[in-house]
C-alpha cells in the first residue's frame, strides 16, 4: 500500500470485544497510543480475513499489551486475537486475552534462541496475572 493510499484511507474502527470474540486477519499498521494512567500501549490495524474491514485492536490490557510486546509482530504477520474475559488475580481481576502469530517472514536467529532460553513460544496461549 503506498503512502498517498494510506492517507486516503478512513481510520480503523476499535476493537470492543465481548467474551470469546476473535480477530483474525493481516497486520497493516503497528501504531503506539499515548495513554493516560499507565503509559504508551500498541495499536494494530488488523485487516479482518472474513473481509468485513480493518479494525484497530487497542492493546491497553496489561496482558493484551505483553503479549504483543513479547511476540513483537510486525506488518505483514497474520493474527489471531480471542477476548478470554476477565480472570481472577491475586489481588484484583485482569482482562485476558489469547494470541497467536504466523509470520509473514521468518524470525532473526536471536528470537528463537531466546524463546529456547526460557521465553514463551508463537502459541502457548500463557496468560499469567499481571499484578
Amino acid at each position: 500500500m503506498s503512502i498517498a493510499d494510506r492517507l486516503d484511507r478512513e481510520h480503523a474502527p476499535g476493537w470492543k470485544p465481548e467474551v470469546g470474540e476473535q480477530v483474525i486477519g493481516t497486520i497493516v499498521e503497528i501504531g503506539e497510543a499515548p495513554g493516560t494512567n499507565w503509559g504508551p500501549y500498541p495499536v494494530l490495524t488488523i485487516e479482518r480475513e472474513d473481509g468485513t474491514g480493518e479494525v484497530a485492536v487497542h492493546a491497553f490490557h496489561s496482558v493484551l499489551r505483553r503479549e504483543i510486546e513479547t511476540r513483537q509482530p510486525t506488518e505483514g504477520d497474520k493474527i489471531g486475537i480471542r477476548y478470554l474475559g476477565k480472570k481472577a488475580g491475586v489481588t484484583q481481576e485482569y482482562d485476558s486475552y489469547r494470541v497467536v502469530i504466523e509470520r509473514a517472514t521468518p524470525r532473526a536467529a536471536g528470537t528463537a534462541a531466546s524463546a529456547a532460553a526460557g521465553g514463551f513460544g508463537e502459541d502457548d496461549g500463557f496468560n499469567v496475572d499481571p499484578f
